[in-house]
């Protein structure tokens, strides 16, 4: 009896994190896709290396995960020898969120917001610098 309700247990707990997982993975993505987070984000990695290396290693993981869901769609395809109803555009939708995402990595190890900071006058960008608070 016991093993039947732990059985029934870790298969509903199996099926909650495999169906929360591509929610989560949305959110994280729109957050990190959003322009005003990303200018945030630019100044924050600026700033503090620890989050920087936090963020870079998040948007690595992320990139994996869209990287892996391309190659299973692309595996489908195959299998199936057919292509879906679709028309790819999960495919398609993938692979710009990945482009996005490579596009942020880059800006941040560059250090895109030095040239945020270049623009501004020398006043305004006294302002920015946190060092003095």
């Amino acid at each position: 009896m016991y093993s039947y309700i732990t059985s029934l247990l870790f298969l509903f707990v199996f099926c909650l994190f495999h169906f929360y997982q591509p929610v989560k993975n949305k959110r994280v993505i729109s957050y990190f896709l959003n322009e005003t987070n990303q200018a945030q984000l630019l100044k924050q990695c600026y700033y503090d290396q620890s989050f920087r290396q936090e963020t870079l290693d998040q948007l690595r993981k992320i990139k994996q995960r869209l990287k892996y869901q391309m190659e299973e769609e692309i595996h489908k395809q195959i299998k199936l020898n057919v292509q879906l109803n679709d028309g790819g555009e999960h495919f398609l939708l993938w692979s710009f969120q990945y482009e996005q995402l490579e596009e942020l990595q880059e800006k941040i190890i560059n250090d895109e917001y030095v040239k945020e900071l270049m623009i501004l006058d020398p006043t305004e960008r006294h302002l920015d610098d946190w060092d003095l608070f």
